[in-house]
């Protein structure tokens, strides 16, 4: 599994506050359309939970992939 953020991308994070969602995985193991569908449903909620915990974007997704914090940010570009 290769990531295309580098360890100095990943050390900049800070722990307590921030995480990288990542939608690259979310439907492995699916063996029918209703299985993929129940695992991006599930998925839908855990991004919803984290947003009404407070979470916000840092940037724009790209490539499946986006930072997330629980600091107020004005969206940008991605950062990847």
């Amino acid at each position: 599994m290769k990531s295309d953020l580098t360890f100095d991308e990943y050390s900049d994070f800070d722990t307590d506050s921030e995480l990288l969602i990542s939608s690259e995985f979310i439907l492995d193991g699916a063996s029918t359309l209703e299985d993929a569908a129940e695992m991006a449903r599930n998925y839908a909620d855990y991004l919803e939970d984290l947003a009404n915990e407070g979470y916000e974007l840092m940037g724009t997704i790209s490539q499946g992939k986006g930072h997330i914090t629980l600091e107020p940010v004005e969206v940008e570009e991605s950062i990847y």
